[in-house]
């Protein structure tokens, strides 16, 4: 699983940005795009990726020369698996988009008042 791949290849790696880690690591877009969207990430920062030992994963920042939790919780495989198999565009997909749109798309949501 290339994400999973990317997270044991950074592992404790210094970053300054997601960009840096596509640009000189290699990692996969979709993988850049979780570390971005982590609450504690903050570009520009000296950061790293760290194996929890609850199996997750956790961001951790550098303040003042020591390392500190930047996560909430852990960003946990398979939520990471997951994000990154829907950001995948394929042409499957793309067809199943288009066969429900012509049936009218997603049906409209009821709410009563």
């Amino acid at each position: 699983m290339r994400l999973i791949d990317d997270f044991e290849r950074i592992n404790k790696i210094s970053f300054t940005s997601a960009s840096q880690l596509v640009k000189e690591w290699g990692v996969a877009e979709p993988t850049a795009q979780i570390i971005r969207q982590q609450p504690g990430y903050r570009s520009g920062h000296e950061m790293a990726i760290t194996k929890a030992t609850t199996g997750g994963w956790r961001l951790y920042d550098r303040i003042d020369g020591l390392w500190m939790d930047a996560s909430l919780i852990d960003i946990a495989a398979v939520s990471l698996a997951a994000a990154a198999l829907g950001a995948i565009k394929s042409e499957r997909k793309a067809a199943a988009s288009r066969k429900n749109g012509k049936k009218g798309g997603r049906p409209k949501r009821h709410t009563e008042a």
